[in-house]
């Protein structure tokens, strides 16, 4: 069975704690509670970074979809951002704080 959902949130710092209850109700709704913590994780991740470092104006939404199938969850976060992501330097990509995160399929 696929199921789809997509959740909007306002460009605030409230909008990650949101965004976290509800990847974990979802979850929980949908039968995956061993990738409860994983999806929290993630999501807040995603979220967060879309919030601090996307080029949006302060009223422009951060939307976040679901899709399962039989085989994976996916999780995309997106911005409404004008910019363009630009591509970690050599110098940037071995770091360790989470820079260049894309998306993740579980």
């Amino acid at each position: 069975m696929e199921r789809t959902e997509q959740a909007r949130y306002s460009r605030h710092r409230a909008s990650v704690k949101a965004s976290r209850t509800r990847a974990r109700q979802l979850a929980n709704e949908w039968g995956l509670a061993d990738l409860v913590d994983d999806l929290v994780l993630v999501v807040d991740e995603l979220v967060t970074n879309a919030i601090i470092h996307a080029t949006t104006a302060n009223g422009r939404e951060v939307s976040v979809s679901y899709h399962l199938d039989a085989v994976r969850l996916r999780v995309e976060v997106r911005d409404t951002g004008d910019g363009v992501p630009a591509p970690a330097s050599p110098a940037r990509a071995t770091r360790t704080t989470g820079e260049g995160s894309s998306s993740s399929t579980y």
